[in-house]
């Protein structure tokens, strides 16, 4: 649920400056989403609870899932006919769409918010997010393909290094005794 909510802030966060006024006065935002299966039927639930809980904004959630729907995303930016949000856009392809000023810069509004990518991210992630000093993405998933753990911090927070996390629930806790912030809240590790 932790991405829905995001997708939520995603949306309160950049409908000033992206919604179309409609006539009778409700902002409509057109959001394409490439995910499909359990993911889009949660995005699809949130939205409507979103659209139902926002009455002058109307969000109009459109898979475009598949090999096709990332085609038609290329061609939407080529064609200047793009959707006022999507997650249709993998990391590659952000700088290149980013230096060809078809995305807008996010800085403005995540500024107005309080956040800040470089806190609330990894470094690698934060840095995946940024292109010349600007945010042009932010990161609802992201896709691991192996897990890496240091033994010596295992044994610091009392772990066994001998065993790596075998469940979803071991590697959350794992995760939790691992990590550590600054007096500040900063992450550190």
């Amino acid at each position: 649920m932790v991405g829905g909510g995001a997708l939520l802030l995603a949306l309160c966060l950049l409908l000033p400056g992206c919604a179309r006024k409609q006539a009778d006065n409700v902002q409509e935002v057109v959001y394409w989403t490439g995910w499909s299966g359990h993911e889009f039927e949660i995005q699809r639930q949130l939205v409507a609870q979103f659209n139902r809980t926002h009455p002058r904004v109307r969000v109009h959630l459109l898979s475009q899932f598949g090999n096709s729907g990332y085609q038609k995303v290329r061609i939407a930016f080529a064609g200047g006919a793009t959707p006022d949000l999507m997650s249709t856009v993998w990391a590659d392809e952000l700088p290149s769409y980013a230096m060809r000023g078809v995305l807008t810069p996010l800085d403005d509004y995540l500024k107005r918010a309080g956040r800040d990518v470089n806190r609330e991210y990894t470094p690698g992630v934060s840095r995946m997010l940024q292109i010349d000093g600007h945010v042009y993405a932010l990161a609802v998933t992201t896709n691991t393909n192996f897990i890496a753990y240091n033994r010596r911090i295992f044994r610091e927070v009392g772990l066994d290094p001998a065993r790596p996390p075998q469940t979803i629930a071991e590697l959350d806790e794992a995760a939790r005794r691992c990590t550590r912030y600054d007096q500040k809240g900063n992450f550190l590790r």
